[in-house]
């Protein structure tokens, strides 16, 4: 009487239903086989985040490894770089590694806003992180300080790498250009990094020449960015595009052809109108 109302066994009644042999046992096998498949699933997902998670931390890993290699080898040719920014002090430098010493917590924000305030131009503040990071070395490493210069570096050579290589490589001829009385070392390395890096043809190139340096020197400036992109095609290595090098070149023998046609017209007039002109008559 155990088995009364209510206590009906379940078997019994399965095995009276029609087709339960061929219906109802596939339905548990499914009911059992359904979490097993999400049990899988769910396993690959947890191993693919786990994997995504380790790739993640060996990329971050090589980052900081090779933004660490950038750092010490920079450091090392800090002098050599300091010998080719001429309009760099050595005391405005030393000036920022004290002030690095007595600040080591800084965070990088902190680093970039003194950046900015030691110069506009890249290749200098590049510079001067390359000199702190020879001149600090391991001594203050316990804030980190040395792997933010590193990062700072690394980031610096990601968005204006083209820019400090082109700025640090022309400084000896524009130091040299300016002993002629052309123009400021600063001005002649912009003109040339602006128009390597981002050259926008001759129209572009006579407008910026005659804004930047006026009428009377675009000839002189045509030569300078001649002799310096004769400089970089013999170097060692170049990383920017051949055809926009000959076609710079070209262009600026244009501007100084157009510049003497445009004396010799000057000089014509004068003539014509009874002026001294200096231009001999044939």
């Amino acid at each position: 009487m155990s088995e009364g109302v209510g206590f009906l066994r379940s078997e019994p009644v399965l095995a009276m239903v029609p087709g339960w042999e061929a219906q109802g046992q596939p339905a548990l096998q499914a009911r059992q086989v359904a979490p097993m498949a999400q049990q899988a699933s769910m396993a690959e997902e947890v191993s693919m985040a786990f994997s995504s998670l380790a790739n993640a931390r060996l990329s971050t890993r090589s980052r900081v490894t090779d933004a660490r290699q950038l750092g010490l080898r920079a450091g090392q040719e800090a002098e050599a770089m300091l010998a080719k920014v001429p309009d760099v002090q050595r005391r405005s430098l030393d000036e920022m590694v004290a002030w690095l010493r007595q600040h080591p917590q800084l965070t990088p924000g902190e680093l970039q806003a003194r950046l900015d305030g030691f110069s506009a131009e890249a290749c200098h503040r590049y510079l001067a992180l390359a000199y702190a990071r020879h001149a600090l070395g391991t001594s203050v490493d316990a804030h980190g300080l040395a792997d933010k210069l590193d990062q700072a570096m690394a980031t610096m050579t990601q968005s204006h790498g083209q820019a400090i290589e082109l700025g640090i490589e022309i400084g000896p001829l524009a130091q040299a250009t300016q002993a002629q009385g052309v123009a400021e070392v600063g001005a002649l390395r912009g003109v040339y990094c602006d128009f390597l890096c981002d050259y926008r043809g001759l129209r572009h190139a006579w407008d910026e020449l005659r804004a930047r340096f006026g009428d009377a020197a675009i000839g002189d400036i045509a030569q300078f960015m001649l002799n310096g992109l004769a400089s970089h095609i013999n170097g060692p290595s170049s990383s920017l595009d051949s055809n926009q090098l000959q076609q710079v070149i070209s262009d600026m023998k244009l501007v100084q052809a157009l510049k003497k046609l445009e004396g010799d017209t000057v000089a014509l007039f004068r003539q014509l109108a009874g002026e001294p002109s200096g231009v001999r008559t044939f």
